[in-house]
């Protein structure tokens, strides 16, 4: 079996979960993720979110996006 074809598979995954994981701790706040954001805004307000709230919401987001792009880049370097 050729396993050059999974080690290529997962090198691409874990890049990409990097870039999603950068993505989601500098760009959360734009309109990049706005259809994420409305739907977890809807989930828990039923009118505008507070504040400190959204602040909230962004820190968790950022710690998330970390914990992505470190899983990420693990999978890329353990394909490499």
């Amino acid at each position: 079996m050729n396993t050059r074809i999974w080690s290529t598979w997962l090198t691409v995954t874990g890049i990409a979960m990097a870039v999603l994981g950068l993505a989601m701790i500098f760009l959360y706040a734009t309109p990049a993720f706005d259809l994420a954001r409305d739907g977890v805004n809807a989930a828990f307000w039923s009118g505008p979110v507070p504040p400190p709230a959204a602040l909230y919401g962004h820190w968790v987001h950022a710690v998330l996006g970390a914990v992505r792009a470190g899983w990420g880049t693990m999978f890329a370097l353990v394909a490499a």
